[in-house]
């Protein structure tokens, strides 16, 4: 399979995703309490990142892409904070005051999903290359030359 059949594929499969999740329809942002309301907020902004990097891996600006993995990442680490943590803490993020901590939270939602361990060894292996992508760093640079070397 191609690079562009797969950007293809990945674009109806996130279009599935999305309308599983709009069909459902059993939260309106009205109704919904604040844990419900951030919950869809996030996945709205996963779901609206996952076409903007597919639309920049389309048009092959690949750099713009990779930035955008830890943005996405980010989103899907707080929609599972907002389910997990007490109140004081969902204060935090209702007030913009909330930092994820990479080192500690996947072990945290790991625990709290009972994942044995997939949040902490996905998010403790990725922390630096999608820190990396996103802040212009090696990562970022290495990948557009398999000559570079710094």
């Amino acid at each position: 399979m191609t690079v562009q059949e797969e950007i293809e594929r990945a674009s109806a499969f996130g279009q599935q995703l999305e309308d599983i999740i709009v069909k459902k329809g059993s939260v309106t942002l009205g109704e919904a309490g604040d844990r419900d309301r951030l919950l869809l907020a996030y996945w709205s902004l996963a779901l609206d990142l996952d076409k903007s990097i597919l639309a920049l891996m389309r048009n092959k600006f690949y750099g713009g892409a990779f930035a955008l993995l830890r943005p996405i990442v980010e989103a899907q680490v707080r929609a599972h904070v907002v389910l997990m943590v007490k109140a004081a803490t969902l204060e935090k993020i209702k007030d913009d005051t909330y930092a994820v901590n990479f080192k500690t939270i996947g072990g945290e939602i790991d625990t709290a999903f009972d994942l044995d361990g997939y949040f902490d060894r996905f998010l403790n292996g990725a922390r630096g290359a999608l820190h990396s992508f996103t802040h212009s760093g090696l990562s970022q640079l290495g990948r557009r030359s398999r000559e570079m070397t710094l």
